[in-house]
């Protein structure tokens, strides 16, 4: 929107906490989270540029269900 990423999230201090982006939006759970093939969405991406560009994270920490970026 308007060359902004939106980055849904709560900033508390010096902590972020968010919600990983899907990496794609197909059929087949699987490929989706884990195919090498398939390139991640902008918005994939740029949430992760984000927090190590903007915000500056010197940890990410995935809890839940598996994250994709490990």
């Amino acid at each position: 929107y308007k060359k902004e990423l939106l980055v849904a999230g709560i900033i508390n201090g010096n902590v972020f906490i968010g919600l990983q982006p899907r990496r794609g939006f197909f059929d087949d759970p699987l490929s989706i989270y884990h195919s090498p093939d398939i390139p991640f969405p902008h918005h994939y991406y740029g949430y992760y540029r984000w927090i190590r560009d903007i915000f500056k994270a010197d940890v990410v920490m995935h809890i839940g269900k598996h994250g994709t970026l490990e």
